[in-house]
């Protein structure tokens, strides 16, 4: 999981705290299907619960990143 953020950050320079919430969906949004995939939800959920603890993201983003990826699941589930 945290290779995958990584690699995501990375090519990003000067990212500054207030942009992480945004980050953080879009990770969830270019990332689900592996996150899906690779079994990572639970270790995307302790992630995200690390950066709210440090208040660089609200639950608000939690909500919305997780949600996401749970949006995904349902509808590859839907979709076999």
């Amino acid at each position: 999981m945290m290779k995958m953020w990584n690699r995501f950050i990375e090519p990003q320079k000067g990212l500054a705290d207030r942009n992480l919430p945004e980050v953080c969906f879009q990770f969830s949004k270019a990332r689900a299907d592996q996150i899906i995939s690779l079994d990572l939800r639970n270790e995307f959920a302790f992630h995200l619960l690390n950066i709210l603890e440090f208040q660089l993201i609200d639950s608000q983003c939690v909500s919305k990143c997780l949600g996401y990826v749970d949006k995904v699941k349902n509808n590859n589930k839907k979709i076999l």
